[in-house]
């Protein structure tokens, strides 16, 4: 039974992950290719605030934190309204140049899914949360190239560090149908390479543990920016959409003062970064400050790619 149901999840997130990731690099090349296309980021985030206040409150923020909300307080019902809302709103965020993730949508979106299909089985509790779970390690796996990490992730992140065992089954088939998917249609996995390593002694262990301290710290201040942001829209008097247009024109500014690689996914730069050629010490500062602009004022994406940024950044800097 769940080998079939995992199965069929996995291949509706896969397909759904692949339109999404297409959808997606044709509005990012496109606006690209427009001279003046800088102009589309605070209409983007204006837009995606609007979807994400007005439309479908649940297809706002980062996606992962929304399913476990739903799994934990909902029994896993997650409103079909959820998936093009999440799609229009992140493209909007993203494809305009907007600081987020693709992986969070993906979870969201495969979750979503999921969720229908419990529905059209008319599933209880129990086994629509299965269902939801599989649906989200499923998204992580067509998008980040993991299959076995995503059926992890999925677990994991639901149960603080813990493994459900019987979710394991399903949730690995669903990862590994939706990654063989995503690939067999031609989406490249996320994978990031990193030829080089240095000699592990005790000097260089001793240098981990130093590195550990410092990711530690720039974590705890991305988590206060992004609290102390949410306090901040909350204070202000202002519509939502009026605070996304200008948060979109603030984005504009860090971009240009710093850099356009804190703008976008930022996949690129975080390869680079694994190469050893990235040493702008900007680049994890703005990230944070950019990423933090455009999740809490009307933005809709992930938070795990701008995280490996951030990490990536500033470990080539440390």
């Amino acid at each position: 039974k769940w080998l079939i149901l995992a199965t069929t999840v996995g291949g509706l997130v896969g397909l759904s992950s692949t339109g999404f990731m297409l959808l997606l690099s044709l509005v990012i090349d496109g606006v690209a290719s427009i001279t003046w296309g800088w102009w589309f980021l605070p209409i983007g985030l204006a837009l995606s605030a609007w979807v994400t206040t007005q439309l479908v409150p649940e297809a706002g923020g980062q996606g992962v934190e929304r399913v476990i909300r739903s799994i934990h307080l909902q029994s896993g019902k997650i409103a079909w309204q959820v998936i093009p809302a999440k799609i229009g709103a992140t493209i909007l965020t993203i494809g305009t140049g907007g600081s987020a993730g693709n992986i969070g949508p993906c979870v969201q979106i495969g979750s979503g899914l999921s969720a229908a299909v419990a529905d059209l089985f008319q599933f209880e509790a129990p086994e629509r949360k299965t269902l939801v779970m599989c649906g989200l390690s499923a998204g992580f796996s067509a998008i980040f190239g993991a299959p076995l990490a995503g059926a992890i992730f999925g677990i994991e992140a639901l149960f603080i560090g813990s493994l459900t065992y019987h979710v394991l089954f399903p949730s690995a088939v669903a990862s590994i149908v939706a990654y063989l998917v995503a690939t067999w249609l031609g989406i490249p996995p996320l994978n990031f390479h990193a030829h080089l390593f240095p000699f592990f002694d005790f000097s260089f262990l001793l240098l981990a543990l130093v590195a550990g301290v410092v990711f530690g710290i720039l974590a705890v201040i991305f988590i206060e920016c992004l609290n102390g942001a949410t306090r901040l829209t909350n204070a202000l008097h202002l519509s939502p959409v009026i605070q996304g247009f200008l948060a979109g024109w603030i984005l504009l500014g860090l971009g240009t003062l710093i850099s356009p690689l804190i703008l976008g996914l930022g996949k690129e730069t975080i390869q680079r970064a694994l190469e050893g050629q990235v040493s702008l010490w900007a680049l994890f500062l703005g990230k944070i400050i950019t990423t933090t602009l455009t999740l809490r004022f009307g933005g809709s994406g992930g938070i795990i790619l701008p995280i490996c940024f951030i990490g990536a950044t500033s470990g080539g800097i440390f």
